[in-house]
């Protein structure tokens, strides 16, 4: 049957109206957002290089928002405490997550259950990619990475080495992987622990990050011999890389993220994204966190939310390759 015109504008019409209707929904949730507090939760101890960062971003948002931005430390696991709960907390841009390598990427491959996966976030902004450090007491032999090799390569399963984190354990998993050694690996719940077990001389060496261990080796405590990342570290020119000490292409290095649960409003992670690009060009804030922690900001964090959730897949394929290849695996 034929439809005159008159049906037809109407038809139209009503379509138009409902369309208008549905298209301001998402933006006035970003307009209506903040009007509460917001919590980031840091998976980590109070005092470790997340919670460091993290308090310097809560920061630095709640200027901007005009609303507080509380840092809640939900450490445990290896981080899967802190991340179930926002995985699990309402997608409203209210519960913020200070995700990691660990919790966004390896975790999913690392734990038999560790309470969510990857796809449970979206990702808002990658903040910052820095290499782990190989590092032995001062007063030990090795004065190379090459010398520590070598060493272990004499005495297989007895060079003790610290492992204080997840990424610690999936580099030595990857060395050992490239290089046919074996290290007596001793495990610790975080830094100082081990960190205090290496300067006492309880363990030969240890992997850590570059904040727990730049003051030791400024103070002269500890000897850095090689970064995990395929270039050399500005915060540790001095030091070569993995790569530059014969592994070709080693290249490890953890990164940080903000993430909030799946689900979240589109505007309101464009808003956040927009809100912490601008945070971290700031130059007295990208030199705070040089100073903080000796992590240098680069590119990755003027990533949109699309591009930081695909670096995020990319990430959860290679972390999870690493381990299975390394046999590794927590309960």
């Amino acid at each position: 049957m034929a439809l005159d015109s008159n049906h037809i504008s109407r038809r139209r019409f009503t379509r138009a109206i409902s369309l208008a209707a549905l298209a301001p929904v998402p933006a006035l949730r970003a307009q209506s957002w903040p009007t509460r507090t917001i919590r980031l939760v840091v998976p980590y101890s109070a005092g470790q290089g997340a919670d460091v960062s993290a308090r310097l971003i809560a920061e630095r948002l709640s200027k901007r928002i005009g609303q507080p931005v509380v840092v809640e430390n939900r450490a445990g696991a290896g981080g899967n405490i802190g991340a179930t709960a926002v995985a699990h907390a309402a997608p409203d841009g209210y519960t913020l997550l200070y995700g990691t390598n660990a919790t966004n990427a390896a975790n999913a491959a690392l734990y038999k259950a560790p309470g969510f996966t990857p796809d449970d976030f979206t990702a808002v902004s990658i903040l910052n990619r820095s290499p782990m450090v190989i590092s032995v007491n001062q007063s030990a032999a090795e004065q190379s990475i090459t010398a520590l090799l070598e060493r272990a390569r004499s005495n297989p399963g007895k060079v003790s080495i610290g492992i204080p984190s997840t990424t610690s354990a999936v580099v030595l998993g990857e060395l050992e992987h490239r290089t046919g050694l074996r290290f007596l690996a001793v495990t610790y719940k975080g830094s100082p622990g081990a960190m205090q077990d290496l300067i006492g001389g309880t363990i030969e060496a240890i992997i850590d990050g570059i904040l727990a261990t730049l003051p030791h080796a400024r103070t002269g405590r500890i000897r850095a011999l090689a970064v995990s990342s395929r270039d050399r570290s500005s915060s540790l020119a001095d030091v070569p890389s993995l790569h530059e000490a014969g592994i070709d292409g080693f290249d490890l290095s953890p990164w940080s993220m903000i993430a909030a649960p799946r689900n979240t409003p589109e505007p309101i992670v464009a808003l956040l994204n927009d809100h912490i690009r601008q945070i971290l060009a700031d130059p007295e804030v990208r030199e705070t966190f040089l100073k903080q922690s000796g992590v240098v900001v680069g590119n990755d964090s003027a990533q949109s939310p699309e591009q930081a959730n695909a670096f995020v897949r990319s990430e959860v394929e290679r972390w999870g390759r690493i381990i299975r290849q390394a046999g590794l695996k927590t309960e």
